[in-house]
């Protein structure tokens, strides 16, 4: 089993984003909380800090797929 990654545990925005999914099945929950981080790596700080001009564009030039960029742009 990977060890889990704990970059993420005292962060507000994270711990906020958690709640805020807390309702869904645990698989979904899983995906979301993926698609989470990958945002937050790609930007390198927090989504809230971030121009949503900016996170669209990030995302666009990281991602070929249409369907990736949406989902990731979904969840910030």
């Amino acid at each position: 089993m990977r060890p889990k990654n704990s970059d993420y545990n005292n962060d507000t925005e994270f711990q906020q984003f958690q709640e805020s999914i807390k309702d869904k099945s645990p698989s979904t929950a899983k995906s979301y909380k993926a698609s989470y981080k990958k945002v937050r790596d790609l930007l390198g700080k927090a989504i809230r800090d971030t121009a949503e001009e900016t996170v669209i564009k990030v995302i666009q030039v990281d991602n070929e797929n249409i369907n990736t960029q949406q989902a990731l742009i979904n969840i910030c």
